[in-house]
């Protein structure tokens, strides 16, 4: 997830999708709000493959904290494949917040709006 919600509050989680299709981007380590991602490079996660991770923001997805926690649990899905440093996300949620496509109602969930 991108943000860090008070689940005692329900307060939602919000995640982006990533992919490693590199048809028509720029891959570029770093933020292209303009073209709705960011770049992730293996630099920046040894835990990931050798290809760079587009961080897409066209598709970012609201669940409720409550309801993320209950269908982890009941689904046995939630599985962490790694973590990202606190430096890294920064640098992901400013580039959301200057994507002009992204509706003011994420940019309130990361709390700068």
């Amino acid at each position: 997830g991108l943000n860090n919600p008070d689940v005692e509050q329900d307060e939602p989680y919000l995640f982006a999708l990533t992919t490693s299709q590199t048809k028509n981007k720029i891959q570029t380590k770093g933020c292209h709000s303009e073209r709705g991602y960011y770049v992730i490079t293996q630099d920046d996660r040894a835990w990931f493959d050798k290809y760079p991770t587009f961080v897409k923001f066209d598709e970012l997805i609201i669940v409720s904290a409550n309801s993320f926690i209950q269908q982890s649990i009941n689904n046995n899905s939630w599985q962490e494949k790694g973590t990202i440093g606190d430096k890294l996300l920064r640098s992901i949620i400013n580039c959301v917040i200057q994507c002009t496509d992204v509706p003011n109602l994420y940019k309130k969930i990361l709390r700068v709006v």
